[in-house]
């Protein structure tokens, strides 16, 4: 699959996806640790952005310009999803006759259940369907056509071959999925994100070539 790229940059290293979450720790008086959580969550990326020296004319070649602008224009307080959600290497979806990639962001899709268990809100697993024989590894990213947030699979049983196979899903459903016309899009999900407030205010040029050019972002979980 293609390197993701932002503003026409691609992608590169260092790079670090975080969950975080809302968590508040205590100390019992025999040592116990109690953890209490209300299940909120959201993906915090940093990601460095690949040089360039592309000098065209073109307006889409004026990386530093574009993300300086993009950076003005949407600033901290307004969220924009032109940023594909980064993975994690080996979670690409396959058929698995061949191992041939998955290109078509529609190819998952739930299955409607009457299982108030699945599908819903504030479950944390998801009836799948697929029109071949395919696999959505463990770890993937994805989102649901119905709304931005990005999902992670947090467990697969292997090839997802039939309908009602059951997958666990991380965090929990932030809205109801238990409809046959929402798609999944595994392929390309696109992080709906704010700015980083501790981010980059523009890149930095040596000799002409653009250098440790970087965007931090905070998922806006809205729906």
């Amino acid at each position: 699959m293609a390197n993701p790229t932002f503003l026409g940059l691609d992608y590169s290293t260092p790079l670090t996806i975080n969950s975080k979450e809302r968590v508040s720790r205590s100390e019992t008086l025999n040592l116990k640790i109690q953890a209490v959580s209300n299940g909120s969550q959201r993906w915090e990326c940093t990601i460095t952005l690949a040089p360039s020296n592309n000098k065209g004319t073109v307006a889409a070649n004026h990386h530093g310009a574009r993300l300086a602008v993009h950076r003005v224009k949407y600033g901290l307080h307004t969220s924009f999803n032109d940023a594909p959600m980064p993975q994690y290497i080996g979670t690409e979806p396959f058929f698995v006759t061949g191992e041939v990639p998955i290109t078509s962001s529609t190819e998952f899709s739930p299955v409607v259940s009457s299982d108030v268990s699945v599908n819903r809100i504030g479950t944390t697993k998801v009836k799948m369907k697929a029109s071949a024989r395919s696999t959505l590894p463990a770890g993937r990213f994805f989102t649901f056509s119905n709304h931005t947030k990005v999902y992670q699979v947090a467990a697969d049983d292997g090839n997802i071959i039939v309908a009602g196979q059951e997958v666990l899903i991380s965090p929990a459903l932030l809205k109801d999925v238990n409809n046959a016309s929402i798609t999944i899009n595994a392929v390309d999900p696109v992080l709906t994100a704010y700015y980083n407030a501790n981010g980059i205010e523009g890149v930095s040029y040596v000799g002409g070539i653009m250098t440790a050019a970087t965007i931090d972002l905070i998922e806006n979980v809205a729906i």
